[in-house]
């Protein structure tokens, strides 16, 4: 009988211990169509999705993470510690990230004491499908960004980007990007990239746009058979190739410039060491 206790009461702690390692939160907040949309994320995943609803839904698990000399207590600390901040609104930008802290940057010194360790949080947010989006998002395994009309800027640093059914102007500063996507984009492009593959599905550009990569390929199947004109400057080992006939206008070996299907808006590539496909 006492051992048989002694595994039950070994079951609730292991169970308890666990429970304390992991959080929810969720919050919905007003939100007008049109307004500007603020998201920092890193150590984790993200879901940003487009509905009809004029408010913000932000769900958040929040899990410890376990390190080289990370404890449990570790873990559990630093999942209290850990608090999901949504400020703004009213006619000001509505902002959404995580304070590891707890508020009080004396616990600073707990977090660099876990190994740099901080928690696994995935994120599931909604907003209205017009608004002005601005994401900033750290060493997440995947961010993906779906179904908003406006102006996007996006900050991605050793992340994994999917964007979907975007359209306006999305500015995009990406390094170490691996392998991201994005499908279904209409708009103007301005884009850094650095050792990012980046591959497009359904380009429709509408006005003049700049792509500018670096150590990695850029593949861009375009939507339909629209015009274009093509300006690249190319350094080190990289590469051009057009599905579409291409009237070349002048070449020689640092810059192309041309045309498909009889012009239209500008699309300037700057690139090093990477591969270029233009795809029908």
């Amino acid at each position: 009988m006492k051992k048989h206790f002694g595994i039950v009461c070994l079951a609730l702690l292991l169970s308890a211990t666990a429970f304390a390692q992991t959080k929810n939160f969720q919050r919905t907040v007003e939100f007008a169509p049109g307004g500007d949309l603020r998201v920092n994320t890193d150590l984790g995943t993200l879901r940003l999705t487009a509905w009809d609803r004029p408010e913000v839904e932000v769900v958040a698990r929040i899990s410890g993470r376990e390190g080289n000399g990370t404890s449990a207590e570790d873990m559990r600390r630093s999942v209290e510690l850990t608090q999901i901040e949504v400020t703004g609104g009213d006619g000001q930008p509505l902002s959404i990230r995580a304070n590891y802290d707890g508020g009080n940057p004396e616990n600073k010194k707990i977090w660099i004491s876990w190994n740099r360790h901080p928690p696994f949080i995935e994120w599931e947010i909604r907003a209205p499908r017009q608004l002005n989006l601005t994401l900033d998002v750290d060493r997440s395994e995947t961010a993906e960004v779906r179904g908003f009309e406006g102006r996007h800027v996006l900050n991605s640093d050793r992340t994994a980007l999917r964007l979907d059914d975007l359209s306006g102007d999305l500015r995009l500063d990406i390094d170490r990007g691996q392998g991201s996507q994005l499908n279904n984009v209409r708009g103007k492009l301005m884009i850094e990239a650095d050792r990012t593959n980046l591959s497009f599905e359904r380009l429709q550009l509408t006005g003049d746009s700049k792509v500018q990569i670096d150590r990695g390929t850029l593949d861009m199947r375009m939507a339909g058979a629209a015009g274009l004109s093509v300006s690249m400057n190319k350094e080190r080992r990289s590469s051009f190739k057009s599905d579409f006939p291409f009237t070349m206008n002048s070449s020689n070996e640092d810059k192309i410039e041309g045309t498909i299907n009889g012009g239209g808006p500008r699309l300037t590539l700057h690139t090093d060491r990477t591969q270029v496909h233009l795809r029908n």
